[in-house]
């Protein structure tokens, strides 16, 4: 994405959506996760001096087109490291059970460009995603890439209660408005719960008499999204 020099930790965000769906299993939780690539590399470009480009980003590469920086994926660092790109994405999720945060597995990685991505609405669309091996081509813009990944989180037992909460902070533009789509499938039927902003505040998600609360029907989701 494009921008100033004066302002080089700035991405333009092209999309602002990210979605969850929370897989419950007899010993552990599986997220899968969509996000945009700027919220997981937007605030680690570099110090900037003078004219010259700004250090960027990892798993990213800069370039200066009439006198803004663009960025791009360095689609080879990706391919040679995914995990440590969905590490980015488990270091800002905050799960806790019982008050206490448990760390996550990156289990997957896949990235897409954005307008080519597949469904990511249902979990059966997401589990597909993220087995979904997409071609990509340089040149791909930070802004037009999508990250789909799994994050494995072992609960020794079910679990009844969780709470989710998210601190990154990456100084997007507009990164206020970010919608965020948390879909819980303990139950037969999933429950939705919808954040807006950079979800800092921790959503409670419980098995039965949800804490959080339902936002839209589920047949309405394909709509939202």
């Amino acid at each position: 994405m494009s921008l100033t020099l004066s302002a080089s930790a700035h991405f333009l965000l092209n999309l602002n959506v990210r979605i969850s769906h929370v897989e419950h299993s007899e010993d552990g939780l599986r997220v899968y996760m969509r996000t945009p690539m700027p919220y997981l590399v937007a605030d680690k470009v570099g110090d900037q001096n003078g004219d010259a480009l700004p250090e960027a980003a990892p798993f990213t590469t800069n370039a200066m087109s009439d006198g803004q920086v663009v960025h791009f994926v360095d689609l080879p660092a990706v391919m040679s490291d995914p995990n440590g790109l969905g590490q980015f994405a488990e270091g800002g999720l905050h799960l806790l059970v019982d008050n206490q945060r448990l760390r996550g597995t990156v289990k997957s990685v896949r990235l897409h460009r954005v307008g080519n991505e597949p469904g990511f609405a249902s979990l059966a669309e997401a589990q597909q995603a993220v087995d979904t091996e997409t071609a990509l081509m340089p040149p791909l813009f930070v802004g037009d890439t999508i990250v789909d990944l799994v994050l494995y989180y072992d609960t020794d037992g079910p679990i009844q209660s969780y709470s989710i909460s998210n601190v990154l902070d990456p100084g997007l533009p507009d990164q206020h408005q970010t919608a965020n789509l948390i879909l819980d499938y303990a139950s037969d039927t999933p429950q939705i719960f919808r954040s807006r902003g950079l979800m800092t505040e921790p959503l409670v998600v419980q098995k039965k008499g949800y804490g959080g609360f339902l936002s839209f029907a589920w047949e309405g989701i394909r709509h939202i999204l």
